[in-house]
């Protein structure tokens, strides 16, 4: 869960493990997180190493009312 309005990098701490290299820039991230509206965003994360190996993982992140009443 987050807070509504607050920043949001969907890639802040997201780790890839591979058996022989690691390119952060191989990671893409599909759909966004809209901070300012309330909802659950649903984000594929996409990972594709040197050898066209693909692995893909879901999240899920809540944007929830940042008013605590």
């Amino acid at each position: 869960e987050i807070p509504q309005n607050s920043i949001f990098n969907a890639k802040d701490n997201v780790t890839v493990e591979d058996d022989t290299d690691v390119d952060m820039s191989r990671l893409v991230v599909e759909e966004q997180v809209r901070n300012d509206e309330l909802g659950v965003y649903r984000l594929t994360y996409r990972y594709t190493d040197t050898d066209g190996n693909i692995t893909e993982k879901v999240r899920i992140v809540k944007v929830v009312s940042a008013d605590p009443d």
